[in-house]
């Protein structure tokens, strides 16, 4: 059986969510977003059950209610770019 030693190059992303971890937050900004892009978020409990969905405008994310304590996975998604971010409310 063939062995090979090759070289892996990984990226490492930057991108960031706070306030993290946040008190009884309605809203999240990101850092470090790739520019001249639209981006569109998911947030998932730690069950995997989608809670909400939608556009991130500028740098934040808007909620249009308050997550309840839990630790839950913000999914961002753009063209040709996706990364996943944990968020701890509490």
């Amino acid at each position: 059986m063939p062995v090979s030693s090759e070289t892996i190059q990984l990226s490492t992303s930057t991108i960031d969510l706070y306030p993290n971890p946040c008190y009884s937050c309605r809203s999240f900004f990101v850092r470090n977003l790739p520019e001249d892009n639209q981006y569109t978020y998911d947030i998932f409990s730690s069950m995997s059950t989608l809670i909400t969905s939608g556009k991130i405008e500028g740098n934040q994310i808007m909620l249009s209610t308050n997550l309840p304590a839990g630790i839950y996975f913000v999914v961002i998604h753009g063209d040709g770019f996706s990364a996943v971010r944990r968020i701890v409310v509490f």
